[in-house]
């Protein structure tokens, strides 16, 4: 799984201390996954398995995602930012209904060593979940995937 993201933010309200914006922007997933069962060379009641079942699936998503972002600065050097990315879809595609969501968060710790550059730590997590009914079969998939960050800035 690859998450790219882009997106523009219009802060709203500023003082010297706290920001805080609205964004709208893409969240890019691409998955690939597969399936195999009774891999060639596996035995099954002591025979060979001749032509083991394989199926594999490759699905990039750019979903359209809106948000909001929280920067609170502790003092010169250090701030605390915050980033929640939303979307929410239900469609009725020739009878197949789709009902899903993303939600996207990040909360970062970052000092500022020198004028335009920092380092920072933070925490981030993704979260995909979706249920596809075509009247024959249903799908519920759920991805949660989340982890530290260490990270270089450059601001401008």
């Amino acid at each position: 799984m690859d998450v790219y993201k882009v997106d523009y933010a219009y802060s709203f309200y500023r003082n010297k201390d706290v920001e805080l914006a609205l964004s709208a922007g893409l969240h890019i997933t691409t998955v690939d996954f597969g399936i195999e069962l009774g891999a060639k060379g596996s035995l099954v009641d002591g025979k060979p398995i001749a032509n083991p079942y394989t199926e594999g699936a490759s699905v990039t998503a750019p979903l359209p995602v809106v948000g909001f972002k929280g920067c609170y600065h502790i003092n010169k050097n250090w701030f605390v930012d915050y980033k929640a990315d939303y979307l929410y879809l239900k469609l009725d595609i020739d009878g197949t209904y789709y009902d899903g969501s993303l939600i996207s968060t990040q909360l970062n710790l970052e000092y500022s060593f020198m004028e335009n550059y920092g380092v920072g730590v933070g925490y981030n997590s993704n979260e995909i979940q979706l249920k596809v009914d075509d009247d024959v079969k249903r799908i519920d998939f759920v991805n949660t995937l989340s982890g530290v960050l260490l990270y270089l800035s450059y601001t401008y």
